[in-house]
């Protein structure tokens, strides 16, 4: 996903759910999701995640390339929200990309 706005990462709340669940299983700061605390914008690579950010004197800004490959199993539906709950206006663009397996579950 890339996002634009200074406060993006603090103000942006990721929420995940599996299948029916009534509760979040993912609930966290965008920012903090993807390991950039501050808001501050930085490049790197570990196994689950990656952010490719033009490097700015380490500026508080959200403009970065995220990624995340970590695995999160569902049954039926993964709904994922973002929440702005800060005053500033961005863009947001993602891609969710997913594969079906079938059922070995009785």
């Amino acid at each position: 996903m890339t996002q634009t706005g200074e406060t993006t990462f603090r103000d942006v709340v990721l929420k995940c759910y599996w299948d029916d669940e009534k509760h979040p299983s993912v609930n966290v700061l965008l920012g903090d999701f993807f390991c950039l605390g501050h808001s501050i914008a930085a490049s790197f690579q570990s196994l689950p995640f990656t952010s490719s950010a033009r490097v700015d004197d380490f500026k508080v800004t959200a403009n970065a390339a995220l990624n995340c490959y970590l695995q999160m199993p569902f049954r039926e539906a993964a709904p994922i929200e973002l929440t702005n709950e800060g005053t500033e206006a961005y863009r947001q663009y993602f891609y969710v990309d997913y594969e079906l397996y079938a059922d070995k579950l009785p």
